[in-house]
């Protein structure tokens, strides 16, 4: 298992100007105040970064980006997620050529296709590619789960070097940890989890809550590598206040929002994904005043 994918990442949210295309001078900044905050990896082109609303060149634009900001200071593994077996590898050899250290794909979406047609995927997709590939299990977004026999397939014929995890199932976290957390980096994706997930042998954490809290969320990591598991757990429960804050509204509209809070603006969502209401902004403004008014200093 390769130390490069270890640690808390950001899953990152795309920086949009007020005409709805990337802005690209936003997004140095963002890798600065991200790797400053101590993040230790990025991940561009997820869930968080609204990959399936922005066309290729918008998405090689992102890719560049943030490699070229993040300069090797922290690996930059790049999402290729597509229904299509040959845009995911054209996705893949464009991130190659742009400089990303590995690449990530969920399992294939909206068609339900079983292990079988996962094994398939990746197999395909692997075979044509020279990155390490990073499978994405979020089957609310898929409707294709990874099993866990799966995944021990994929581990045992070298086809993945991580898996991230996003589901609210510690049971079949500690599953998956069971059966493959010696053989690749499984990083859990649903913040809830974090602390349990480093706890029974996992990799870290991708998480949406370390955009908007990047040094708090690195630090539980940190901390409980370092031995201080009570200082980590003691965190993970603080910081929930700031992940109860991403359900407002459609997903990633509050993390943006918030995100423009607290000094680091990636404007509003791509479309068709709404923004927050006016009610809802002020939902958020007052979960983000509650968090700060009791955290500790």
């Amino acid at each position: 298992m390769s130390k490069n994918y270890e640690g808390i990442w950001s899953p990152m949210p795309t920086p949009l100007d007020t005409t709805g295309h990337i802005d690209v001078k936003r997004i140095p900044e963002l890798v600065e105040y991200l790797v400053e905050g101590g993040v230790d990896g990025l991940f561009p082109l997820g869930t968080s970064g609204e990959f399936a609303f922005l066309s290729r060149d918008e998405r090689r634009t992102m890719v560049k980006h943030v490699v070229d900001a993040a300069n090797g200071r922290v690996p930059v593994a790049a999402g290729v997620s597509d229904t299509s077996i040959e845009s995911v590898i054209q996705y893949a050899k464009e991130a190659e050529d742009l400089g990303a250290d590995a690449v990530v794909t969920t399992t294939p979406y909206y068609f339900a296709t079983g292990d079988k047609g996962i094994h398939n995927f990746i197999k395909a997709i692997v075979g044509r590619i020279n990155l390490p590939l990073i499978l994405y299990n979020i089957p609310d977004y898929t409707r294709n789960p990874v099993s866990v026999q799966l995944l021990n397939e994929l581990s045992e014929e070298h086809l993945i070097v991580g898996m991230k995890y996003t589901e609210n199932n510690i049971s079949k976290l500690i599953q998956y940890l069971a059966s493959c957390g010696k053989k690749i980096s499984i990083l859990n994706g649903t913040f809830a989890l974090t602390y349990s997930c480093l706890s029974f042998g996992g990799a870290g954490s991708v998480i949406s809550v370390a955009n908007i809290a990047p040094k708090k969320a690195s630090s539980i990591y940190d901390d409980f590598r370092a031995g201080r598991l009570e200082r980590a757990a003691k965190t993970q429960l603080e910081l929930m206040q700031i992940d109860q804050i991403l359900s407002v509204g459609s997903f990633p509209a509050a993390m943006k929002y918030a995100m423009s809070l607290v000094g680091q603006p990636v404007g509003g969502t791509k479309p068709p994904i709404p923004d927050l209401s006016d009610s809802e902004k002020s939902i958020v403004r007052s979960m983000l005043e509650n968090y700060e008014k009791h955290e500790p200093q």
